[in-house]
């Protein structure tokens, strides 16, 4: 019985074998680089995010104290009123 057929078989599974790990790696590498692209856009993101949000607070901060003063002013113009 000639095994070169049976030889040629093993070798060719071999081969697909090498070949499909190849690619499983490559797809793995593939999807490495895409994770870490991704993480490196979210962190811009969230900072973008935190620096908007910061922006919002110090915002509010001016807001208040604008309040307080306008409120300040409006009691020191009936006071006035009241006196004249």
């Amino acid at each position: 019985m000639d095994s070169k057929p049976l030889r040629g078989i093993l070798s060719m599974e071999g081969a697909v074998d090498r070949v499909f790990q190849q690619m499983k790696q490559k797809k793995l590498s593939s999807f490495s680089t895409s994770l870490e692209d991704a993480r490196s856009r979210y962190g811009e993101k969230l900072k973008h995010i935190e620096e908007v949000s910061e922006e919002v607070r110090q915002t509010e901060v001016k807001d208040a104290d604008l309040r307080r003063e306008v409120e300040g002013l409006a009691k020191q113009k009936q006071e006035l009123r009241v006196l004249l």
